[in-house]
């Protein structure tokens, strides 16, 4: 199906003793598009040796239902995952904005044991679930270069 609709149905007979029966019933059906998207803001563009920096997340529901339980998490650079915000229930067309703690550069140029002249990658993902209960998620990345300290965010779709 690509719209909802509803089905009707219509059943008639005649029993033993010569009785007419009959029987009506419907069912509406509900289709449903899902959906929603993610980006990243840092602040500031570049990080000097010894500053910190911030992401701004922003996911938007452009699906058509409501998702519940949208969280939003990255993977620090390190390896393990923060959640940046969590148990969110969004409506179609809305966008919620949740930023991470900051990301902090030794005065080396070192954030999470990546070196000047390496980059790090932090992975965000956002997820939700659509109300028959399946998960709805989009990841994008986000470069961290060290040495220059500037973010390059670029969006990675997965469904």
């Amino acid at each position: 199906l690509q719209s909802s609709t509803t089905i009707h149905a219509r059943a008639s007979g005649e029993i033993p003793t010569g009785s007419a029966i009959t029987d009506s019933d419907s069912v509406s059906i509900a289709v449903i598009a899902p959906n929603m998207e993610l980006s990243s803001r840092p602040n500031p563009l570049i990080l000097h040796d010894g500053e910190s920096g911030t992401l701004t997340y922003q996911v938007t529901n452009t699906g058509d239902t409501v998702l519940t339980w949208v969280k939003i998490e990255d993977n620090d650079g390190s390896g393990g995952n923060t959640t940046i915000c969590s148990g969110m229930t969004m409506q179609p067309g809305q966008t919620r904005t949740c930023t991470r703690p900051p990301i902090q550069l030794t005065q080396t140029g070192e954030v999470n044991g990546t070196a000047i002249g390496d980059s790090l990658t932090l992975r965000a993902t956002a997820t939700g679930q659509d109300p028959l209960g399946n998960e709805i998620s989009v990841q994008i990345q986000t470069l961290v270069a060290i040495g220059e300290h500037v973010f390059l965010p670029y969006i990675v779709y997965r469904k």
